[in-house]
């Protein structure tokens, strides 16, 4: 194994590590999340969970996704920060972020790539009896997937 991949995958290890123990000790929310990605064009699913509370309306919702199609498979690991215009007399609440990924690619088993890059996201949110649910849209920047539409739940 070349040094390179090594490190990556320490990297991805710890940030998955370091993802998990935050939820395990977050009551915020924990949840699923699905949709299509553009560039490469995938479906994907995976989770993300609410780690920190940074302000009254700023958070740190780090996700982490596996897409398949187009003659590949992609995991990413984004470590997310997320702003909520919180509106008192509104039932759905707009949303925007970003922050930095890591982004695994396997085509056809044949070659992979692993790169750092970063997204941009807006969504609206809403309440729910156990949560939240939401759609958002992402953007990839420095090698990131183009596009992500993505719906999900946060369980309390």
């Amino acid at each position: 194994m070349s040094s390179h991949r090594a490190i990556v995958r320490s990297a991805l290890a710890m940030m998955v590590t370091l993802a998990l123990s935050a939820a395990s000790a977050s009551a915020a929310g924990f949840g699923p999340r699905f949709g299509l990605t553009l560039g490469p064009d995938q479906v994907h699913a995976g989770f993300q969970f609410h780690a920190a509370q940074l302000a009254r309306h700023a958070s740190f919702v780090p996700s982490f996704d596996v897409g398949a199609g187009d003659d590949a498979i992609t995991v990413a690991a984004n470590m997310d920060f997320k702003y909520v215009f919180v509106q008192r007399t509104a039932h759905w609440h707009p949303y925007l972020g970003g922050g930095p990924g890591l982004f695994f690619v396997d085509v056809d088993r044949q070659s992979s790539q692993t790169d750092v890059g970063m997204n941009f996201f807006a969504g609206l949110q809403t309440p729910t009896r156990s949560g939240l649910f939401f759609g958002e849209m992402r953007l990839g920047l420095v090698d990131a997937p183009d596009a992500k539409f993505t719906i999900g739940w946060m369980f309390h």
